[in-house]
């Protein structure tokens, strides 16, 4: 299925700062206009970078568009409300408060409004579903969804002449979801991407330098016993071989479909089980500067997402695995 670049109006942005932005809004509601947030938000040093430098009016302007097309915010008379029709927003408004990360159920609330965001559900999330599902909110949208392959590349056969193609494909259902233009690169891998992984955390991703970026749902919560996690991941490692190989990309899928836990929580859960059981489980190591070198510096985190990375410094592709590892471990 392929896409115009019509609704496209996501951009990086840093949800902590749009929190800010919104309760701004809140304190003063129905009072201010557009450049009224700019001044103030500066005035209070609210809207301002990592650095403390003021938002440009620019940054602003996505900011704020940001709380619009999201439905935190309406205007009536060129002044911003509150969108208090809005059951999300409200549960947002009642907890938020300027200044410091986003809490768990602030990430929460804010998933829920890009997972229920028309533009967003068509260009980004719906590629993760199984074919007309609509979810109510972002728990059931990690239960239903699956991984998604990244593509990128150049569409030589456009209309207007070559343009930047942006593919996500379901691993499961094979549903493709195809947008071209340098607005969906924006859009796509440096605005909703990002916001999913980086921001909200309700999906997460790792990436091959053969086959890209991966991304699958995940749940929020990302803390967990690493011991509990491990009884949970041996049940997905057979039995009927003397030794089983692990390749531990393919593990981390195997454990999001099956428990939706994060790549960390997965990596946590296997080294328990390396630390715990050194004669049963045995790690197949590579250096770093190895598995770097052919990535874009952009790329290294997602690339490393992938791998775990040992006391000495070494990151683990695979592990091998005794059959044995059940009587100790359920």
């Amino acid at each position: 299925m392929s896409l115009d670049s019509s609704g496209l109006w996501m951009r990086w942005i840093d949800f902590s700062k749009l929190r800010n932005m919104f309760v701004l809004v809140a304190e003063h509601d129905g009072a201010l206009r557009a450049k009224d947030i700019h001044n103030l938000g500066v005035q209070q040093r609210v809207l301002v970078t990592q650095k403390g430098t003021p938002f440009t009016i620019t940054t602003t302007y996505h900011y704020r568009k940001t709380l619009e097309h999201l439905d935190l915010v309406y205007i009536s008379n060129g002044r911003y409300f509150v969108n208090r029709d809005n059951s999300v927003v409200v549960a947002i408004l009642s907890i938020a408060k300027k200044g410091g990360q986003l809490s768990e159920s602030e990430r929460q609330y804010f998933a829920t409004l890009v997972v229920q965001n028309r533009a967003c559900y068509e260009h980004f999330i719906k590629v993760f579903l199984p074919e007309g599902s609509v979810p109510l909110d972002v728990k059931q949208f990690v239960n239903l969804g699956s991984a998604v392959r990244v593509l990128t590349g150049m569409d030589v056969s456009a209309p207007r002449g070559t343009e930047a193609l942006v593919s996500l494909q379901n691993l499961t259902t094979g549903i493709r979801l195809e947008s071209r233009g340098e607005n969906a690169v924006q859009a796509i891998l440096w605005g909703l991407r990002l916001w999913a992984v980086d921001q909200l955390g309700f999906l997460d991703e790792i990436l091959s330098t053969e086959t890209g970026y991966t991304l699958y749902p995940v749940n929020i919560k990302k803390s967990g016993d690493p011991e509990t996690t491990a009884r949970m991941l041996v049940k997905l490692i057979s039995s009927s071989d003397e030794w089983t190989t692990l390749r531990v990309p393919d593990f981390i899928l195997l454990a999001s479909q099956k428990y939706k836990l994060s790549a960390g929580m997965t990596k946590d859960g296997l080294s328990w089980l390396y630390r715990r059981f050194p004669n049963l489980v045995a790690a197949i190591a590579s250096s770093e500067q190895f598995i770097v070198t052919r990535a874009h510096s952009a790329q290294r985190r997602a690339l490393l997402n992938s791998y775990i990375q040992l006391p000495t410094g070494e990151y683990v592709s695979h592990f091998q695995v005794h059959k044995s590892i059940h009587e100790f471990v359920y």
